[in-house]
């Protein structure tokens, strides 16, 4: 993609005419499209579980840390290891599809137990002003668990026990568990 192609499809104008036989009044004023803060979003499917979240759009890959993280709550959910498909969504998308319609459609081909991490991501899902506190929604056959954005868990003993506690309230992690 040429720089101006990834300009224009922020909204900026990248060349314009301004010639002098036109006079400020008489320029007719642009729509201007919102423009959509950068985003990287991973969704891995583990089969047995889905779990989303939202990192820095900087990253060229999803962070060793953060995939062990999320290796670690599939595993305590399911109990058994599996290796995941990943879906990668970045902004800015191609055209077509709005940015909501395709995280909703990527998020319904996950298995029926899904864990959100992040305020960002749930955006996209459903009118959330509060992901804190392991809030567990209903979206057609699928149970979506919210927890608070990935990067409070990393290095964060206390954010990693209130996570587990959250996910037995929720029942997704039965009482036998040896992780």
């Amino acid at each position: 993609m040429k720089p101006t192609q990834y300009l224009q499809r922020m909204g900026i104008d990248v060349w314009i005419s301004r010639s002098a036989s036109q006079s400020p009044q008489s320029q007719s004023p642009q729509s201007e499209a919102p423009v959509e803060a950068p985003f990287y979003f991973l969704l891995f499917n583990y089969q047995s579980v889905g779990i989303c979240c939202s990192i820095g759009p900087e990253e060229a890959t999803a962070p060793s840390d953060i995939r062990r993280f999320c290796d670690d709550i599939a595993f305590a959910i399911s109990h058994r290891r599996e290796l995941p498909t990943v879906n990668e969504l970045r902004w800015p998308q191609t055209e077509g599809e709005s940015t909501q319609d395709v995280v909703r459609v990527n998020t319904q081909g996950l298995p029926e137990t899904v864990i959100v991490f992040g305020e960002k991501f749930a955006n996209y899902l459903f009118d959330v002003e509060d992901v804190s506190g392991g809030s567990v929604y209903r979206v057609g056959e699928q149970r979506i668990f919210l927890g608070d954005d990935v990067s409070d868990y990393r290095g964060s003993p206390g954010a990693k026990k209130s996570l587990w506690i959250n996910l037995n309230k929720a029942e997704l992690i039965d009482g036998n568990s040896r992780t």
